[in-house]
C-alpha cells in the first residue's frame, strides 16, 4: 500500500515540491516477520521512496513499528542518520508505543514521536510502562485513573 501511495503522491506533487511537506514511513522493509533493519536496507528504502515520490528530499522519515530491540542495536538508526546527513530528509521520527517509544525519546536521535492515543485506552500514553499494561510494574492489574494521565513538560528552549 505504501508503494501505491508514494507513487500517487509523486504524480500529484512532483512539479510543485516546494508547496508541500512530504512525510513517509520506513517500516519492516522486507515484509511481515522480517527483521532486516540493516543500515544499508533502510537507506535503500528511503532512496526508493524518493524515486516513487519523485523528489530529492523528504521533510520527515519515520520508523514505523520498529521494536525497542532493533532500536537498541542502532544499525537501523545509523541508516536513518545517513539519510539525514545526505540531505534525503530534514527530520527523523519514530512511530510506536511503550518501551520502543521511550527508548526513541531518550535516544535523542528522533525529532518527532507519533504514538497511539485512544480515549478509552490510554496505556500507550505511558512511555514509562515497561510492558504496555498501563501499570508501572508491568503487572496486569487494572490501572487507576491517576495512572492514566499524560504529562506534558515544556522545555525552556
Amino acid at each position: 500500500m505504501l508503494q501505491l501511495s508514494e507513487e500517487l503522491i509523486g504524480q500529484a506533487v512532483s512539479g510543485r515540491r516546494n508547496e508541500f511537506y512530504l512525510f513517509t514511513k520506513a517500516e519492516c522493509p522486507r515484509g511481515v516477520g522480517s527483521e532486516d533493519w540493516s543500515s544499508s536496507f533502510i537507506l535503500a528504502c528511503i532512496q526508493r521512496s524518493l524515486r516513487r515520490i519523485r523528489t530529492d528530499r523528504l521533510d520527515l522519515v519515520q520508523f514505523h513499528n520498529c521494536s525497542e530491540a532493533v532500536l537498541r542495536k542502532s544499525e537501523a538508526i545509523e541508516g536513518l542518520q545517513t539519510a539525514w546527513e545526505r540531505g534525503y530528509t530534514r527530520y527523523l521520527g519514530h512511530t510506536g508505543d511503550s518501551r520502543a517509544a521511550k527508548f526513541a525519546v531518550e535516544s535523542g536521535v528522533f525529532d518527532t514521536l507519533q504514538t497511539s492515543i485512544n480515549i478509552a485506552d490510554q496505556r500507550a500514553a505511558r512511555i514509562d510502562d515497561p510492558a504496555g499494561t498501563g501499570t508501572q510494574d508491568g503487572s496486569d492489574r487494572e490501572a487507576s485513573p491517576r495512572e492514566h494521565r499524560l504529562e506534558i513538560h515544556e522545555s525552556a528552549d
